[in-house]
């Protein structure tokens, strides 16, 4: 499994998807899904594979306000 990112401009600070996904055509679908689901969806998606599950990490921190 890998781990996929999608940034964008959301609707005012930005949107963040992070999906674990065997492929990029799954993570694809997964992240159109979310967006679609936060009303994105004219959000082109844009993402990055950031590394395989091997080892113990964060996958996302937020600090901030909601």
């Amino acid at each position: 499994m890998k781990i996929y990112v999608h940034e964008g401009a959301g609707v005012y600070v930005g949107s963040v998807v992070v999906v674990c996904a065997k492929s990029r055509k799954t993570a694809d679908k997964l992240i159109r899904k979310e967006l679609d689901l936060f009303g994105l969806k004219d959000e082109q998606i844009s993402i990055e594979n950031i590394n395989d599950l091997k080892t113990s990490s964060v996958i996302y921190s937020f600090n901030g306000d909601d």
